[in-house]
């Protein structure tokens, strides 16, 4: 059972077997990753002392054992734990007995057309192909070059099938959904409750009416806006898990004004800060250097940055001496690189660095930090730059920058668009120039704020064993209720037909 947040007792988990759920994980990711994985050297010590683990499952078919060892290696992820992915698992398995699904298209086994292939772990291979008819789907093949897992694209979704290294068929699932819901399934113990916490959405609606059966308890963890196309499938699914964990009040009443029967469920739990390492020699703050900690994706509106410092540096630049923007984080569109590139003209005064382990010691000799994403979850960099004392500028995007920035005491929140970066400029130009007597003041504001024990990871450790030990003493009072129920109607038809 759970503790009280202000006892002093250590937090117990509830008996069960424990599963974190993501898509895959990779080093170099930042946002919904490095959560995943905060919380996972939180929560792993309560269930060694009895011997146990919270496996981490994925699902994609990407190389993956040597991000698991960088992640190691870098502290990120505990030594010993348990990860494993769905195509390492059944790359060795040639028995899996009987398994349920239709097929109803069956794959050619002969493509006229083959793309490149990408290596995976254990020898695996990837590629995609393009049949006569004009079919299209992607193989996974095992060392020996056999065929383990095709998915077959068609117009009503996808047909996946999985076989033996002797070309025979061991099942066949429709949709992709129904693979992973299977596969995880199979990783659960029998005769034992099993906890289940999904952090990515495609995984999340996959794998939501596992919490149909008794000895699952299933929770979901949003990290982003739930309004996108992307998320339509988790939105139908958001009241039916036992808990929907959001970072922000606002998300939470944005989703039961949406669905009213997530009122029962979703809590709100915000992310920790972790502890910074201790920066050697540590830098002297530089003037006028812009730091932006962001992945190379749309969602992060680095085109945004660039047009915003271009202005910057266009009609102030001869006044802001130093004037430069660094950007630090892993490059996941390189086709969005080249483009930012050619957007800054040439100018080297705008620097992309890519994934750097140090990224967030950057912020120490920053004067201010830009966060100009479209959207968001709870960003974790601003709480970094609040620490670091790098004074920020955030878009008030959907969600966390309202909730983290007061503006003008402990940063300046701007609306910025993809026409109009004009907002961002301003406050920029502010923060250049205000007296250092305010510059300390909203400095210290913002230290306070990032040390409250509303981001200790302690609190946010004993938040969650907490909402845990709820769901599952939930899940059980609903799930025999429903039994219940279901043999009430059988049981009025028997009446029924006995008295017809």
């Amino acid at each position: 059972m759970s503790v009280d947040a202000g006892s002093g007792a250590e937090p117990r988990l509830p008996d069960a077997a424990y599963f974190s759920l993501l898509g895959s994980l990779e080093s170099g990711k930042g946002g919904t990753t490095s959560v995943l994985l905060a919380r996972h050297r939180l929560l792993e010590p309560l269930l060694r002392e009895r011997g146990e683990h919270l496996s981490i499952l994925t699902f994609a078919a990407r190389p993956c054992a040597e991000h698991w060892d960088r992640l190691v290696s870098e502290g990120q992820l505990l030594p010993g734990s348990r990860v494993r992915n769905l195509y390492r698992d059944l790359a060795g398995r040639s028995r899996l007995g009987r398994q349920t699904g239709v097929l109803r298209a069956r794959a050619p086994l002969d493509a006229v057309r083959r793309g490149p292939s990408f290596p995976l772990d254990d020898g695996m291979t990837r590629s995609s192909w393009t049949a006569a008819d004009g079919t299209r789907g992607v193989d996974v093949l095992r060392c020996d070059g056999s065929l383990m897992v095709r998915t077959v694209q068609s117009a009503d979704g996808e047909d996946v099938t999985l076989w033996s290294p002797e070309g025979r068929r061991l099942g066949a699932w429709h949709g992709r959904d129904a693979f992973i819901r299977w596969w995880t399934a199979r990783q659960l113990p029998s005769g034992r409750t099993s906890v289940i916490v999904s952090d990515g959405h495609v995984v999340g609606s996959a794998i939501a009416e596992l919490g149909r059966r008794r000895d699952v308890v299933v929770v979901q963890q949003l990290h982003n806006p739930h309004r996108g196309t992307a998320y339509r499938r988790l939105r139908e699914a958001a009241a039916s898990f036992d808990r929907l964990v959001v970072l922000t009040a606002r998300q939470r009443d944005d989703l039961v004004a949406m669905d009213g029967r997530c009122a029962r469920n979703t809590v709100v739990v915000a992310n920790p800060l972790a502890p910074s390492e201790p920066i050697p020699d540590h830098p002297p703050r530089r003037r006028h250097r812009i730091v932006v900690l962001a992945r190379v994706h749309r969602q992060k509106g680095l085109d945004r940055a660039v047009r915003a410092f271009r202005i910057l540096a266009d009609q102030h630049g001869a006044r802001l001496p130093g004037l430069c923007l660094d950007v630090y984080g892993k490059v996941e569109d390189p086709g969005l690189l080249a483009a930012l590139r050619e957007q800054a003209g040439g100018d080297d005064r705008i620097r992309f660095h890519g994934y750097r382990r140090d990224a967030r010691s950057q912020l120490a000799s920053a004067q201010v930090m830009w966060l100009t994403s479209r959207f968001e979850g709870y960003p974790l960099a601003l709480l970094e730059a609040f620490e670091a004392g790098a004074l920020v500028a955030a878009n008030d995007c959907e969600y966390g920058p309202a909730e983290l920035v007061e503006d003008g005491h402990t940063g300046f929140l701007v609306r910025i668009t993809d026409d109009d970066v004009s907002e961002l400029v301003d406050a920029t130009l502010r923060a250049f120039a205000l007296p250092p007597a305010r510059v300390e003041a909203m400095r210290s504001a913002a230290r306070r704020a990032a040390a409250s024990g509303h981001h200790d990871p302690e609190t946010y450790r004993r938040a969650w064993v907490d909402l845990i030990d709820r769901a599952a003493a939930d899940h059980r009072r609903a799930r025999p209720a429903a039994r219940a129920t279901v043999r009430d109607l059988l049981g009025r038809i028997r009446r029924t037909r006995h008295r017809t």
